[in-house]
This record gives C-alpha cells, sequence and structure tokens, in this order.
C-alpha cells in the first residue's frame, strides 16, 4: 500500500479535469452571484412600490380625517389646523378599520366629556376633535398653549334654533329695528 503523505505524480489528465471542473465551478458561482443580485434589486423595487400601496392606501383610509378637519377648520385654514395638531402631538392613526386620534406618546387621545365632566377616548367627530383642540373642561392652567391658538381656526357653532346666531363665522350686529309707532312731528307751539 501506499503512504497517502507521499508525493506521487499527478495524472496529467487528472489535473486538466480538476481544472476544467473549477472553472466549470467558478462560471456557476458568478452566474448565481449575478442572479442573486437580480433577485435582489427586483426584491427592492416590489418592497418600494409594496410600500408606496400601503401609503396610499392608508391616506385613502385617513381621508375621512382630512375631510372632518376641513369641516371644523375655518374655511383655507384645515392645513393649518392639521400642522397644530401634529405641534400638538396629536395624530390620526388606523386601529383596524376605524380611524383614531393619538396623542405624543401613542395613546388614544382623551377629551373631558361635556356631560359627564370625565375622561374618555376622542371620537372622530366635529364634537370631539373641537374638544381636543380647546381642551375644555380642563382648567385654564393646564390647558396647552395652543388651546387658545385652536379656538381662532375653528368654525362657528352652526345652531340656528332657540335664538342661537347660526352660521360658520362672526355675525355682525342687526340693525336696531324702527319703532313701531311713528315718532310724531314737532308742535310749534304758534311761534311761527
Amino acid at each position: 500500500m501506499t503512504n497517502p503523505t507521499e508525493n506521487t505524480p499527478a495524472d496529467p489528465a487528472e489535473i486538466d479535469r480538476l481544472r476544467a471542473h473549477s472553472t466549470q465551478l467558478l462560471g456557476e458561482l458568478k452566474a448565481a452571484k449575478a442572479k442573486v443580485t437580480s433577485l435582489q434589486a427586483q426584491l427592492a423595487t416590489a418592497t418600494e412600490e409594496r410600500d408606496a400601496a400601503r401609503q396610499e392606501v392608508r391616506t385613502l383610509r385617513l381621508a375621512p380625517a382630512r375631510t372632518l378637519l376641513e369641516h371644523v377648520a375655518l374655511p383655507g385654514t384645515a392645513d393649518i389646523v392639521a400642522k397644530m395638531l401634529e405641534q400638538r402631538g396629536y395624530t390620526f392613526d388606523l386601529e383596524g378599520d376605524e380611524i383614531v386620534v393619538r396623542d405624543a406618546e401613542g395613546n388614544p387621545a382623551t377629551v373631558i366629556d361635556p356631560k359627564s365632566q370625565k375622561a374618555r377616548a376622542a371620537k372622530l367627530d366635529a364634537a370631539d376633535l373641537t374638544l381636543l383642540m380647546t381642551e375644555e373642561g380642563k382648567p385654564e392652567s393646564e390647558r396647552h398653549p395652543l388651546a387658545q391658538t385652536f379656538a381662532r381656526f375653528i368654525v362657528g357653532s352652526k345652531a340656528s334654533g332657540g335664538g342661537a346666531a347660526g352660521g360658520s363665522g362672526t355675525t355682525a350686529p342687526a340693525a336696531p329695528a324702527k319703532p313701531a309707532t311713528p315718532v310724531p312731528a314737532r308742535q310749534s307751539f304758534g311761534l311761527s
């Protein structure tokens, strides 16, 4: 038997076969790397498209919040109100199929219920959004400085019954009605 540690003369045909096999494997490795690079590029493109589609769907699903802001804010000021809400730390988010308002810590934003005077999660409606912005129900000393600023951008009550002024802004006072009885003409007392 021969000792494996001994150097034996190699068969030149075997060496050529091993070199050819090595070259073939190297070619396969290069082709596999090129395919991986191509697949990574395709994955990156698909991921970007997926993220863009998700963002578009999210924007569409949050559209009612934007519509609500446009309803609550004075005409042309919805963008300002949205930026102030963002500055205040409030965001609109999706929770399942529902739109919720979150505070700066990511918790549901709370308002003071006008009837019970207790804190509760804000609903996505004009009344609660107004309560959230103005912090009505909180003591003045605990209100955020933006609470008074928000009040300048919020549409007034649209009530019209029971003597309420109604409308979406300030109204000029009505001119006083003319008296029902005519004022008598001046009498000259005979000095004409």
